[in-house]
C-alpha cells in the first residue's frame, strides 16, 4: 500500500470513529468516546450496535495505579518500576441495609383550568367589584380593576353577542339619579342584598322585595317574558332591570321606608 493509500484509509477509520463517538456520547457518555477517539484499532467493523452492546456491558472495577504492559522497567529509566497496587473493590451493601433515598419535592398542585363560558355567562350586578369581575375582565382581556363598569359592560355585551351566548347576566344601566351606591343601600335595607330571600310571610320576595302583582304588572310594561316568574328565582340582572323600570314610572315610593336611600 502506498502513502497516499495509506493515509486515506487512516482517514477513513478516523473519521468513521468520530462519527461513532457521537453515537457513544448520546449512549454511555464522553469516557467511552475518549477511548473510542484515541485507540487507533486495525478492526475497522466498528458498528452502532457494537457502542450500544459496550453501553449494556457491567462497569469495570476501579483500579489505583494500573500496572505498566511492559515489565521490568519504563521506557523512561533504567529503574524498576513499583509494584502495581492490588485492586481495590468497594463493598456489596446487604440486601438489608438502608441506602439513600433520593426525595422529591412533591409537584405544586395547578389551579383548575377556568370556565370561561361560566365567567362570561355568570349573573353580575352593576357596580359589583368583586374577584369575579376581576376574573371575567380577564377573560375580556380589559383592565383588571374588579368593578363590573360601564365600560366592562359594554365589552361583556359585544362578547356575548359575538358567542351567540345570552345576555341574561348583564346588568342593566341604572335610570338617571340614584347613584350605584344608593341602589346598593336601597338592597341592603330591603333584604340585606339577598337576591334569593323571601319575607316571613311569603309575600315579598328578591332582594327589592317585589310583591307578585307588583312585579306582573312592571314586567307587563317592561318585559312581558317576566310576567308570572317568582321575583326570587329571578337572575340578579333581571330584579335590577326591574327595580329600575318601577323607580322611572314611580320614584321611591314603592319602596315606603328603604327609599330613603335613594
Amino acid at each position: 500500500m502506498n502513502d497516499s493509500s495509506s493515509h486515506q484509509h487512516v482517514f477513513k477509520r478516523r473519521h468513521r470513529l468520530g462519527a461513532l463517538g457521537v453515537v457513544a456520547a448520546v449512549v454511555v457518555g464522553a469516557p467511552l468516546v475518549a477511548r473510542a477517539l484515541g485507540e487507533d484499532s486495525a478492526d475497522d467493523s466498528i458498528t452502532a450496535a457494537s457502542v450500544l452492546a459496550v453501553s449494556d456491558a457491567p462497569p469495570r472495577a476501579a483500579v489505583a495505579n494500573p500496572p505498566s504492559s511492559d515489565s521490568g522497567t519504563s521506557p523512561e529509566s533504567d529503574a524498576p518500576t513499583a509494584a502495581a497496587a492490588p485492586v481495590v473493590l468497594a463493598p456489596t451493601p446487604p440486601a438489608d441495609s438502608p441506602t439513600d433515598e433520593v426525595t422529591t419535592e412533591p409537584a405544586a398542585e395547578s389551579s383548575p383550568p377556568l370556565d370561561v363560558h361560566a365567567v362570561l355567562t355568570d349573573a353580575y350586578i352593576w357596580d359589583e367589584r368583586t374577584l369575579r369581575v376581576a376574573a371575567l375582565q380577564d377573560v375580556l382581556n380589559l383592565p383588571v380593576d374588579g368593578w363590573y363598569s360601564p365600560d366592562t359592560r359594554a365589552v361583556h355585551v359585544e362578547l356575548l353577542e359575538f358567542l351567540g351566548l345570552g345576555t341574561e347576566g348583564v346588568p342593566p344601566v341604572p335610570p338617571p339619579g340614584p347613584s350605584p351606591e344608593q341602589w346598593a343601600a336601597l338592597r341592603q335595607c330591603e333584604s340585606g342584598g339577598d337576591y334569593t330571600i323571601v319575607s316571613s310571610s311569603g309575600r315579598y320576595r328578591g332582594a327589592y322585595q317585589f310583591a307578585a302583582s307588583t312585579w306582573d304588572s312592571v314586567a307587563a310594561r317592561n318585559n312581558p317574558a317576566l310576567v308570572g316568574v317568582d321575583p326570587a328565582d329571578a337572575t340578579p340582572a333581571q330584579q335590577d332591570a326591574m327595580a329600575y323600570a318601577l323607580y322611572r314610572e314611580a320614584g321611591a315610593g314603592p319602596w315606603p321606608v328603604c327609599g330613603r336611600n335613594l
